[in-house]
C-alpha cells in the first residue's frame, strides 16, 4: 500500500523525551487517586503472599511471576505519569507562523491556546495545553494519555490485567476447588474485586489494542486516514525497536513525531472526495 504524507512540512521536530510537564492543580488533587492502584493490590498481596504457604519450587516461582507483575504495573503507571504527553514544538509554531500565507492557511488555528494545530492534536482542558495525538486525560496517573506516554498507558493496562489473572488463577482453584485455605473477609474482598476489574481491564484493554492497530484514538474512533498497516500503526506507538515493546522504558520514543502523519491513499482520496462536496 502507498503511502503519503501530509505535506505541510517534512522535518522531523521530535522532541527529547521530557518529565513533570504540564503540571496543574487539579493533577496535583488527583495524585492520591492515583494511589488507589496499589490500594488494590495491595488488599492482593496480603492475603496471596503474607497469608498463603508458598515453601516449594512452584511456590517461588508463582511470587517471582507475582512481584515481578506487580513491578511492571507500578513501573508502567509512573512512565505514564511522569512522561510528558507532548506538546506543540515551538520550532514548527515558529516555522507555520514564518511560512507563507498558503501554508498558514492551510493549518488550523486553536481557539483556546491561540497555537497552530497540527494534524491529531487537540486541547487538554485539565493542563490547559495543545497535546499530540491526544487519548484522554487518565485519574489514575493523574496525566494526559498523548503521543510520547500512550505506549506506558496500554503497559499499564496490560499488566494491570494480567496481575489480576495471575491472582485469580493462583488462588481461587486453592480456596473453592482444593479447599486448601478457608475464606474470610480480605480474601473474598480481594477475589471479588479482581475479577470486578480483570473483566473491566480485559475489555478497556482489548479496545485500546484495537485503536491502536486501527492508528486511532478514543478522540478519532472513526478516523481511517492514518491505518498505514498494522506494522507501522504499532510503531506509532511503541517504536520500531521490538525489544522495547513490553519493558516500561522509553527507548527510542514512538516512530515520527507527533506533527506530521502519513496518510494511506485510498483514505486520504476518500477524505478529499467528502471535502469537495462540502
Amino acid at each position: 500500500m502507498r503511502v503519503l504524507v501530509e505535506d505541510i512540512d517534512i522535518v522531523n521536530y521530535k522532541e527529547p523525551v521530557k518529565y513533570c510537564n504540564g503540571c496543574s492543580l487539579i493533577r496535583v488533587f488527583l495524585l492520591p487517586y492515583s494511589l488507589l492502584v496499589q490500594a488494590i493490590m495491595l488488599i492482593s498481596y496480603i492475603p496471596y503472599v503474607l497469608q498463603m504457604n508458598h515453601n516449594s519450587i512452584q511456590g517461588f516461582l508463582e511470587m517471582f511471576v507475582f512481584h515481578l507483575l506487580l513491578l511492571l504495573v507500578l513501573v508502567s503507571q509512573i512512565q505514564c505519569a511522569l512522561v510528558d504527553p507532548g506538546t506543540v514544538p515551538q520550532r514548527w509554531h515558529d516555522s507555520i507562523f514564518e511560512a507563507d500565507p498558503y501554508v498558514r492557511s492551510m493549518v488550523p488555528i486553536c481557539q483556546k491556546c491561540q497555537m497552530y494545530k497540527p494534524p491529531r492534536s487537540h486541547f487538554d482542558s485539565i493542563t490547559q495545553r495543545l497535546v499530540l495525538n491526544m487519548d484522554h486525560f487518565c485519574p489514575w496517573v493523574a496525566n494526559t494519555i498523548g503521543f510520547y506516554n500512550r505506549k506506558f498507558f496500554i503497559l499499564f493496562l496490560f499488566y494491570g490485567f494480567l496481575s489480576f489473572l495471575w491472582f485469580l488463577c493462583a488462588v481461587v482453584p486453592r480456596v473453592y476447588i482444593w479447599k486448601e485455605y478457608p475464606t474470610n473477609v480480605l480474601l473474598s474482598s480481594a477475589i471479588i474485586i479482581d475479577f470486578s476489574l480483570c473483566i473491566v481491564l480485559g475489555f478497556f484493554l482489548l479496545f485500546h489494542l484495537f485503536l491502536v492497530a486501527k492508528n486511532r484514538t478514543s478522540i478519532e474512533l472513526s478516523e481511517e486516514r492514518y491505518d498505514i498497516g498494522l506494522e507501522s500503526n504499532i510503531e506509532q506507538v511503541f517504536g520500531k525497536n521490538k525489544l522495547f515493546y513490553f519493558i516500561p522504558i522509553y527507548g527510542d520514543g514512538p516512530h515520527g513525531d507527533g506533527v506530521t502523519w502519513p496518510t494511506t491513499t485510498i483514505t486520504q482520496t476518500k477524505h478529499n472526495q467528502q471535502t469537495e462536496l462540502l
